[in-house]
């Protein structure tokens, strides 16, 4: 079976490791143009490309999927495609190319978390279960037909990281297990229900500012959601603090506004939110390592009725 992959991310490469590992090795490898990155905004190739030219696997880097472009595809005359985390949307005539289908692995349960975020709006939302969808790629957005689909529950100390892992596990297995139906055409094609549409926008930075006015569980959801990158944070005495993870507690907060650190002890800070508190377990001060609290505790030294804004 002639196999395009298309893909950007860690997610793609775990996923394209998977198919080298299992022996169905893509004739052609599709990721973006090398990228400024970091903080010398060095341009550097994707994940996927700078493994896959270590393995000796034929790579494209387009800019555009062009005309030029669509034709060096049918030239390969491929049977499936398998796109993750791409990040473009392909073309109608590209989407017919492929002798069986063009196949989209997505980190949801479609139509639920439409969008390039699933991972942290499920946990941003504070959702008990996800999944991964494969599904026939279409013209829209991650709306094409469902061939096969999974659930997984989400543990209350799940983050963005540890969520991810449990992701990257099932789209495998998924994938591995749904590929020799696809190549003996032992499937069939589900349309997505219209009921329970959502949809998952690209993190912007401007959300990873956090809103003391939320409750403490939105708040601690929005943490966990946002780790390791951009991270929540919040500022204290004048300099940004990131938050790696927290506990809530449904104390009262009496008189106390949110953002208040309505206690202190040697290890533990509790900070008013307008629905119960937050307890900091990992903070990284502006421009130090990653602390755990009782570290920025005894470095810090924060007291009742300071605030973070």
């Amino acid at each position: 079976m002639k196999i395009v992959f298309f893909g950007n991310s860690d997610y793609s490469l775990e996923v394209l490791k998977e198919l080298l590992a299992e022996n169905y090795p893509p004739c052609l490898i599709v990721t973006s143009p090398d990228a400024p990155q970091g903080r010398g905004l060095k341009l550097l190739p994707s994940p996927v490309k700078k493994f896959s030219q270590t393995t000796g696997l034929e790579v494209l880097t387009p800019y555009k999927l062009d005309k030029e472009f669509i034709s060096l595809i049918e030239e390969r005359e491929p049977d499936l495609f398998i796109v993750v985390s791409y990040g473009k949307i392909l073309p109608f005539q590209l989407l017919k190319i492929p002798k069986i289908l063009p196949l989209g692995v997505h980190p949801s349960l479609l139509p639920k978390y439409r969008g390039p975020a699933p991972i942290n709006w499920v946990l941003i939302n504070g959702e008990e279960e996800t999944g991964v969808t494969l599904f026939k790629l279409s013209k829209g957005v991650d709306n094409g037909e469902i061939i096969a689909q999974e659930k997984i529950s989400i543990n209350k100390a799940d983050d963005f990281l540890t969520l991810s892992e449990k992701i990257y596990s099932l789209s495998k297995e998924l994938l591995i297990k749904t590929l020799p139906l696809l190549e003996k055409g032992d499937f069939f094609l589900k349309a997505q229900p219209p009921q329970g549409i959502s949809f998952a926008p690209k993190i912007d930075k401007t959300l990873s500012k956090i809103n003391w006015q939320q409750p403490a569980f939105k708040i601690r959801n929005l943490i966990r959601a946002l780790v390791p990158k951009p991270c929540a944070f919040s500022f204290f005495r004048g300099k940004r603090v990131k938050f790696y993870s927290a506990e809530v507690e449904k104390s009262k907060v009496g008189k106390s506004l949110p953002g208040d650190i309505v206690q202190v002890s040697k290890h533990t800070l509790k900070i008013s939110t307008s629905q119960g508190l937050l307890l900091p377990l990992r903070l990284q001060p502006e421009g130090k390592k990653v602390l755990e609290v009782s570290e920025f505790i005894n470095g810090y030294h924060p007291k009742q009725g300071e605030v973070f804004i």
